[in-house]
This record gives structure tokens, C-alpha cells and sequence, in this order.
């Protein structure tokens, strides 16, 4: 993947720049990082995976990150998502939507058919159905922690699918990390709280000279 992401930055004539990523595709943006640490100026992580599976509260262990969310879940269940690859009810998909965040408000009857249209594109089901069929292997403390980059770690305090801990994680593993925490929030902060998130983005921006370096 980290390959793949570089000829795509070569041919955008990208030599360096900011990369960000929400749950999934922060573990996407370390694992690039960490194999082209010098194109990368800074890391924007908002409750992203890549790090170990923490116990949450109460000690309970992870097992993997479906956090009690429906859609994961059945993703994960062997036979059951063979049948939805092919059968995706619109339910299932704000069912799943709504136990990912905290402002409801979020999945909005728009939000839900964008998000179902999406998963329904062709290959979509397919291709995500297959990733959950992988055993989830995080980068490694070492790999993570030699990360010199600025990063910028911005996490919902009740996230249910990579809960807080991880967050809190990163923030003490990765060097040059700062740590934003928000209240109410779940899994998805930048768009439960989109003007908070975009402020704290744009000074942690503005505090250094990071911007894209096209060749």
C-alpha cells in the first residue's frame, strides 16, 4: 500500500506534504510515513488505527475493532457478509452509522444514502468484506515511535470503535505528537465537530511551514 500511495503522490508531482487519515486510513498514513518518512511533513491522525488493540474501560480486551458496532461486525462474521457482498439493506447501513458517533445529528438521512451508495459501488463490497477478513496487524511500537514528524492527534472521547486509549497511545509513542481530545464526540470528530476540529487543524497548520512542495 505505502508503494502504491508514493507513485500516487509522484504522479500528482508531490514531494512532500501534510497526510492525514481518519480510523482505517490512519493506520494507512503511519504505515506511508513510516516507509517515506522524508515525503512526509506532518501527520494529521483523527481517531485512526495503525497502533496495538488497548483495553478499554474497564479492562475488557479488544479483539478486533467492531466496538459493538453492527456493521463491523457482521463484516467480520464468516458466511453472514458473504450474503450482504451481494444483499446491503439501508438499514444496516444507519444502523451502523449511528453507533459510530455521538451526534447523531451525523447520520442524516443524506449522510446514510451517500454512504450506502458508496459502499454499493461496484467492487466496493467485495474489497471491504476482504480487508475485514485479514487479521489486524499494527505497526510496530519501534516503527512508530522512530516517526519524527509534527502530528497532530485529534480523537472523539467516546469512540466505541478505536477508543481514547489509542489515541493516548499514539500521543506518547510518537516524539512530536499533540493529543486533542473532544468531549461527546465518537468516531468521526470531523464531522461532529467541524468547527472545533477545523480551528485546531489550522494552528497546529500555522505554527509551522509545511506546506505541499510540488516538483
Amino acid at each position: 500500500m505505502p508503494r502504491t500511495s508514493a507513485k500516487f503522490a509522484d504522479a500528482l508531482g508531490l514531494k512532500q506534504f501534510i497526510l492525514g487519515g481518519n480510523s482505517m486510513g490512519g493506520k494507512h498514513a503511519l504505515a506511508f510515513a513510516v516507509a517515506y518518512p522524508e515525503r512526509v511533513a506532518g501527520l494529521v491522525l483523527v481517531d485512526g488505527s495503525g497502533g496495538p488493540m488497548l483495553p478499554i474501560k474497564g479492562g475488557k480486551a479488544r479483539k478486533d475493532t467492531g466496538g459493538g458496532n453492527i456493521g463491523f461486525k457482521i463484516a467480520q462474521t464468516p458466511g453472514v457478509n458473504l450474503l450482504v457482498e451481494q444483499i446491503t439493506p439501508r438499514s444496516l447501513i444507519k444502523q451502523s452509522l449511528e453507533q459510530s458517533v455521538s451526534v447523531k445529528s451525523v447520520a442524516s438521512e443524506a449522510a446514510v444514502d451517500r454512504y450506502w451508495e458508496l459502499l454499493r459501488y461496484p467492487g466496493n463490497r467485495r474489497a471491504t468484506l476482504k480487508r475485514f477478513g485479514y487479521a489486524y496487524e499494527p505497526l510496530t511500537e519501534a516503527e512508530i515511535a522512530a516517526l519524527a514528524m509534527p502530528t497532530l492527534i485529534l480523537w472523539g472521547e467516546e469512540d466505541r470503535l478505536i477508543p481514547v486509549e489509542a489515541g493516548e497511545w499514539l500521543a506518547k509513542t510518537i516524539p512530536a505528537a499533540r493529543l486533542v481530545v473532544y468531549p461527546g464526540i465518537g468516531h468521526l470528530p470531523h464531522e461532529e465537530a467541524v468547527t472545533a476540529t477545523l480551528t485546531d487543524l489550522e494552528r497546529w497548520l500555522a505554527e509551522r511551514d509545511v506546506t505541499a512542495v510540488a516538483e
